[in-house]
């Protein structure tokens, strides 16, 4: 219910194994427009721009979790038209 088109805002962050991350953010991309989205992992996990890429109206990106960023991550964050804001940390442990 709080997947609604009018969230504009949205911080994820997780622990452990999330199995149903993908199936969970296409959910997310398909239902909302989003200024900010916010990811933070303790594990390594590959962040798939292909599930996010309908939120062209992203103004602010933070991903931090180590091995989040990829050509594919890059190329979709640089194709951002109204992104401001873009935080990266990809340190492997704290």
């Amino acid at each position: 219910m709080f997947l609604n088109p009018e969230l504009q805002d949205f911080i994820l962050e997780i622990g452990t194994n999330f199995k149903q991350l993908d199936t969970f953010l296409r959910d997310l991309s398909s239902r909302t427009h989003l200024l900010s989205f916010s990811s933070a992992r303790l594990r390594a996990c590959p962040i798939h721009s292909r599930i996010l890429h309908h939120q062209e109206t992203l103004q602010k990106l933070v991903l931090v979790a180590p091995g989040a960023l990829s050509p594919e991550v890059g190329k979709w964050a640089s194709s951002l038209p109204m992104l401001k804001s873009l935080q990266l940390d990809l340190t492997a442990g704290r």
